[in-house]
């Protein structure tokens, strides 16, 4: 019984390699020094944030967990971790964060559809907010940028905090429901009990934590070869712009990517010459990594079913 929720850990610690630690090395670079409050605003916001609004953790629920069927659901559920982990530990490898609801989907449907009970109307929804996501946030980003644009000075570190800070409570409100709702599934607890379970969230969110600290090398690296090198301005308000885009989605109950709201709102303050800048080598690989992940969280996620049917799970 307890390899299931150890799946669930290995989610969740990848969950931090991936999102966590491109978010912190974000906030350090802003602040040009190394300092452990990054590391605990983003760790409590995911501790608490799915306290106040679970949908997104329902939906996660739902998607990864068909009804009426407890054996086989185990056997489902434990094919989307493995499927879903492997796809963030292949793509995040080269050093690119990919989407972790992007894999998740992948992985569930895939699963679903070797167990016979792919919920595609839910499926379908996910992935159409999970597309408008980064849409909205370079809309966002692009209003923000031009309407602010002859008023705020370019070096803001008041801003880029605010900002930064806007970015856990975006987080902890839809990834940290993720990794919850995953662990909550994974020991057999419901999504209600779970968050306001201390000892759950403290789990998922030590969990994370070492996520973010082993990765905090390779999502530096990440940033610095990042598609494009912004300037103040249009660092606080790419984690403005991409933060409403998500709490949105949050709002509306469905897990979206911060990575790819993050790149959405990035572009959104781009000026005509700022394209001269772009390092179009790396944005092809960032391309490249979510267009593979949805793919090949579904292979995975299909031949982990058939993979694990035998296991005693």
């Amino acid at each position: 019984m307890w390899i299931i929720p150890m799946l669930a850990l290995v989610f969740c610690l990848l969950g931090g390699r991936n999102d966590g630690s491109p978010l912190v090395a974000i906030n350090l670079k802003a602040a040009r020094r190394v300092t452990a409050i990054p590391f605990v605003m983003l760790s409590a916001a995911v501790a608490l944030l799915p306290l106040a609004n679970d949908r997104v953790g329902a939906t996660v629920v739902a998607m990864v967990t068909p009804d009426g069927q407890a054996d086989r659901g185990r056997l489902l559920l434990a094919a989307v971790l493995v499927a879903a982990s492997a796809t963030l530990l292949v793509l995040n490898g080269g050093g690119v964060p990919t989407s972790i609801t992007l894999a998740l989907v992948g992985a569930s449907s895939g699963a679903g559809f070797a167990g016979g009970q792919p919920n595609w109307h839910l499926v379908l929804r996910v992935l159409g907010i999970a597309v408008l996501s980064p849409l909205a946030a370079f809309a966002i980003s692009r209003t923000i940028y031009l309407l602010t644009h002859s008023r705020t000075p370019r070096s803001s570190t008041t801003m880029v905090f605010l900002g930064f800070l806007l970015t856990c409570l975006a987080y902890g409100s839809n990834d940290g429901q993720k990794m919850i709702a995953m662990f909550s599934a994974a020991i057999g607890t419901d999504l209600d009990t779970a968050t306001h379970n201390g000892a759950i969230t403290a789990t998922v969110t030590a969990a994370f934590l070492a996520g973010v600290l082993t990765g905090m090398p390779k999502g530096a690296t990440a940033l610095q070869r990042g598609t494009i090198v912004p300037d103040s301005r249009q660092t606080w308000v790419t984690l403005w712009a991409a933060s409403l885009a998500v709490l949105i989605s949050s709002m509306l109950g469905s897990p979206v990517s911060m990575t790819q709201s993050i790149s959405g709102a990035l572009i959104g303050t781009c000026q005509t010459n700022d394209w001269r800048k772009v390092r179009w080598g790396e944005a092809r690989r960032i391309l490249i990594a979510w267009a593979a992940t949805l793919p090949m969280a579904w292979i995975l996620g299909y031949a982990a079913v058939n993979g694990l049917d035998l296991l005693p799970l």
